[in-house]
């Protein structure tokens, strides 16, 4: 069954949503003539967060990467990105990534989502990678990065929760297989660290 709600302004927050659970939600503009648009509708799941209350990283000080999570100017990217234990605060669950974006564009993306435990607090060269035996693949399939306004957090329901322990540090790790580019506008929030803690590659063909 569908809930209709109106509204006067362009945010809405939905409420009594279960966990782990898909819905759809369909938008439409009235018009002052009385007409109505064809609706635009959205498919999306809810994650779970019994592991833990939600962690934010970082404090929107640095906008306007277009390197990573991916670099859509590319056929092929990959970066690793390490977040250290006195960040995340303690052992958790994690069922899903939310990236504070903006995307002028609508574009889809054939990406791959790794999580890992590392001893590394920073990565000493550019050559430096976490091995890929030491990463466990939580999300494969399509990321859709919407056409949205500024500070938009997208969120990424992984397939599978990946245990963190607490005491290592963390390293996430997107690969994006997509095989085609298309550079226009992309853009990711991002905040100063000590030591270099992200590494990145891309490539065409």
């Amino acid at each position: 069954s569908w809930t209709v709600v109106n509204l006067t302004n362009p945010f809405c927050m939905l409420s009594g949503l279960q966990q782990n659970t898909s819905y759809m939600a369909r938008v439409r503009t009235f018009c002052e003539e009385g007409l109505a648009s064809p609706y635009y509708s959205l498919s999306f799941k809810t994650s779970c967060v019994s592991g833990g209350p939600l962690v934010t990283i970082g404090d929107n000080s640095t906008y306007g990467t277009d390197v990573f999570p991916t670099n859509i100017c590319y056929n092929y990217s990959y970066n690793q990105q390490i977040y250290l234990a006195s960040e995340i605060g303690g052992a958790r669950e994690i069922s899903e990534i939310d990236l504070q974006c903006f995307n002028q564009t609508t574009r889809v993306r054939d990406m791959e989502v790794y999580l890992g435990h590392t001893d590394k607090q920073y990565f000493s060269n550019n050559a430096d990678w976490i091995p890929y035996t030491e990463l466990q693949l939580v999300y494969s399939g399509e990321i859709t990065f919407n056409d949205t306004h500024e500070g938009y957090w997208l969120p990424i329901v992984l397939d599978s929760s990946f245990a963190y322990n607490g005491s290592d540090n963390l390293v996430i790790v997107f690969r994006d297989n997509s095989g085609w580019w298309q550079c226009d506008g992309q853009r990711f929030y991002t905040h100063p660290s000590s030591g270099s803690r992200t590494l990145y590659a891309y490539r065409d063909g």
